[in-house]
């Protein structure tokens, strides 16, 4: 629903912005220009939605994105996230990290990160803040 309603703000907002630049403008040629120009505005506000369903899939209230590279790319960036976590915990080097993904809603699963922390407070200090960045529960984070 909030993809729905961010579509419908955005058309609204549109909407009276080119309404009010329509207004302001002068009556002459530049009026027939702007006009064109408000009209092809307001059909990439309106179809913009359409390409973005194309790549993804709604399930109840989930966006679920199809394509395999899209996962990967969430991935990727999960990865990244967590290697700069890691990076912020001083006396821990992570030597590699492992983002599994949940298939169904595209979100983080469960993390394995290989490393040598110089304590088991800077190891339990950085599951805290992956588990606590990415929303999944601590027993989910494994260090290595």
């Amino acid at each position: 629903m909030e993809f729905l309603r961010q579509w419908i703000l955005t058309l609204v907002a549109s909407v009276f912005v080119l309404t009010l630049v329509h207004v302001l403008l002068p009556e002459g040629s530049i009026k027939k220009y702007a006009s064109l120009a408000t009209g092809l505005v307001m059909m990439l506000a309106i179809f913009s939605p359409l390409a973005q369903l194309s790549r993804v899939d709604i399930r109840g209230t989930e966006v679920v994105p199809k394509s395999s590279a899209v996962r990967m790319d969430a991935a990727q960036s999960a990865e990244k996230l967590v290697l700069g976590l890691v990076a912020s915990v001083p006396g821990f080097e992570a030597a590699g990290v492992r983002v599994e993904m949940d298939e169904t809603s595209g979100r983080p699963r469960s993390v394995v990160v290989t490393g040598a922390a110089a304590s088991e407070a800077d190891a339990e200090k950085v599951r805290q803040n992956i588990a606590l960045q990415l929303g999944i529960g601590w027993d989910e984070v494994v260090i290595r």
